[in-house]
């Protein structure tokens, strides 16, 4: 393409020619390097230029009637002349892309062909590398997502571990990271399992103590027992004998030593009708009444609704023992030995009571204490308030005072419990 311009003097409006400017455009060299600049590969794709029907670029032809068609079916579309289109054909078995345009200032038309393949190869390519790459995080964020859920199941299977050796009773191993300081669930899973199994501990230890002195206590019972059934033979032989010989006194003798001797040790259950209870303290009393004649004066009060309460055996003939040995046995003055048994809402409270005698202060820890050495024979204060702890709870057993000036002690039961 070539332009030319004559020059002309402008001074004094001469208009002399001064010179000729001719204009050559290489359209071919121009386009060519706008395509490289914009980065459209001549290999793979034909840019044309129209001026009408008249082929602008490029110098060879390139399916011109094709091209003329194609703009004049741009112009049937519509009447924006600046709108670009484009669609899909076939040439020479081959897939074309077209994008169909105009340039408005010089009224030019362009078509750009380009392989359809190459373009669909680069888009499956990109498909291809953002699944990739999608993939690559998914995997990526899995093995993530692993390791964190690895390192919470680790404690947990720990935890685990823990309890399964807690249940079968195996030593618990040792925590394999301080837990103490944590506090996370995780964490609090563990503290509070530990605090748990550390609790059990401490009730087991104190439940084997508490069986250990219940054994202890039937072993003392038990030493007393020296051959039972000769014993019962003996005192049988005796109260015959009595009887024989008119002794009304020997005769309650050996009778109510039989009765007790027989109630004490054939009777293995724990709990028994507070009427037998008070059936071998009566044997007891009986005894005693003939040993001491007048220094001695005993009283029960119960009601009978309450002679079916279940109670421990034998928890009312020590307590009387032990208020005869300190009241009647040390001096020579008459005492009062009183039995008082009543309800206080759902507890029954039995009351042994003696004149003669006044405890010591806070007498029972110290005899836990081991303060005080206990004298004498018989389970004793002490074992008997925790032979009622184990057998009801911390809140029942012995309390130990002084009133109306008698030495007191009181026995709480529930009234509820069921005798075995």
């Amino acid at each position: 393409m070539a332009c030319s311009r004559q020059i002309r003097q402008l001074k004094y409006l001469s208009l002399d020619d001064l010179a000729t400017l001719c204009i050559v455009i290489d359209m071919e060299s121009m386009i060519s390097d706008a395509l490289h600049s914009g980065g459209y590969s001549p290999d793979s794709s034909h840019f044309i230029l129209f001026a009408g029907d008249t082929r602008i670029y490029p110098k060879n032809p390139y399916y011109d009637a094709l091209c003329i068609d194609l703009i004049h079916s741009v112009h049937d579309k519509t009447d924006k002349q600046t709108e670009n289109y484009y669609e899909i054909i076939s040439l020479d078995d081959e897939k074309k892309f077209i994008i169909e345009g105009k340039i408005p200032e010089q009224d030019w038309n362009y078509l750009y062909f380009r392989d359809y393949d190459t373009i669909f190869s680069q888009i499956q390519r990109t498909k291809f590398t953002t699944f990739s790459i999608s993939l690559l995080c998914c995997i990526a964020a899995l093995l993530v997502i692993r390791i964190i859920i690895g390192r919470i199941l680790r404690h947990i299977q720990f935890l685990v571990q823990k309890i399964r050796c807690f249940g079968r009773g195996e030593t618990i191993p040792k925590n394999t990271c301080s837990y103490d300081h944590r506090f996370d669930e995780i964490g609090q899973l563990h503290q509070s399992f530990d605090q748990m199994t550390q609790s059990i501990k401490i009730l087991r230890d104190e439940n084997y103590d508490k069986q250990i002195l219940l054994k202890d206590t039937t072993i003392k019972m038990l030493q007393q027992q020296i051959n039972p059934h000769f014993l019962y033979n003996t005192l049988d032989t005796m109260n015959w004998l009595a009887q024989k010989c008119v002794s009304e006194e020997i005769s309650t003798l050996a009778n109510s030593l039989g009765c007790l001797f027989r109630s004490s040790i054939s009777d293995q259950r724990d709990l028994i009708p507070l009427s037998e209870e008070l059936s071998i303290l009566d044997n007891y009393i009986s005894i005693q009444e003939i040993r001491f004649q007048n220094r001695m004066t005993f009283h029960l009060l119960v009601s009978d609704h309450l002679r079916n309460v279940p109670v421990p055996k034998l928890c009312i003939q020590p307590l009387v023992e032990n208020a005869l040995k300190y009241s009647v046995e040390y001096t020579d003055q008459p005492c009062i030995i009183q039995v008082a048994i009543r309800e206080y809402e759902n507890d029954c409270l039995i009351e042994v009571a003696n004149t003669g005698s006044q405890f010591e202060e806070d007498i029972l820890n110290r005899i836990r204490n081991h303060e005080i050495i206990p004298h004498g024979s018989g389970i004793g204060l002490d074992n008997i308030d925790s032979r009622l702890k184990l057998l009801y709870g911390s809140h029942y057993g012995l309390h130990i005072s002084n009133k109306d000036h008698m030495a007191t002690v009181t026995l709480k039961i529930p009234k509820e419990k069921e005798a075995l």
